[in-house]
């Protein structure tokens, strides 16, 4: 008998323990979903891009793939805010987020680089289908009905990775280029050309 009381009370032990080993493996894995996600968006955030980024070049270093990235900023979201109220600010981010979401491809990753502005990794491609991806996301963007009276648009910068080049270099192009697409008329892509090079338009801008 009490060999048996012992022999229960070992498996409801081992039963407890593995609950609880489950437990804190869905805790860990939790926090570590929270501390890679945007809270407003559910999108990636900063540091979850740059960590994909980083997982990314040795591979492009070891394999000699393209890569190219596109950042993207809401033009005149001020005036959203200003008008309709932070909450319906966030109403529309939420509402973008969904949108690109659906566009871009599983291989692909997209977060929130900050505020209104918004980042894509694109492992494996050149500039050229980075700046395709780039206008496809621009027209659904420019055609989608959102929940307010004032017109919403995106300008987007697209950027090659260079060999040699570093993350920091690399964004920095590509922010140049979107820079030069908020400054030339905005709701347009501009590419970034090689950095010896010019920018160069890709897009008809419609002058929103």
């Amino acid at each position: 008998v009490l060999m048996l009381v012992i022999f229960a009370v070992n498996k409801r032990l081992k039963t407890l323990v593995k609950i609880r080993t489950q437990e804190l493996e869905d805790s860990r894995k939790e926090l570590e979903k929270l501390s890679n996600t945007d809270s407003l968006t559910g999108l990636s955030n900063r540091r979850c891009l740059d960590e994909f980024l980083k997982l990314k070049l040795s591979e492009v270093a070891r394999y000699q793939t393209p890569l190219s990235v596109i950042i993207l900023d809401i033009d005149h979201f001020k005036r959203v805010n200003d008008s309709l109220g932070h909450n319906i600010g966030d109403q529309i981010l939420k509402a973008l987020s969904t949108l690109m979401s659906e566009s871009v491809r599983s291989t692909d990753m997209l977060g929130r680089w900050g505020g209104e502005e918004f980042m894509i990794i694109s492992p494996q491609t050149q500039l050229e289908g980075a700046a395709r991806l780039a206008e496809l996301l621009r027209t659904a963007i420019e055609k989608h009905v959102f929940s307010i009276d004032l017109p919403i648009c995106c300008s987007f910068g697209v950027a090659q990775l260079e060999s040699g080049e570093t993350p920091k270099e690399l964004f920095s192009r590509a922010d140049k280029a979107l820079y030069d697409a908020k400054q030339t008329g905005r709701n347009k892509v501009v590419t970034a050309a090689p950095s010896t090079s010019k920018q160069s338009e890709t897009t008809n801008p419609t002058g929103a």
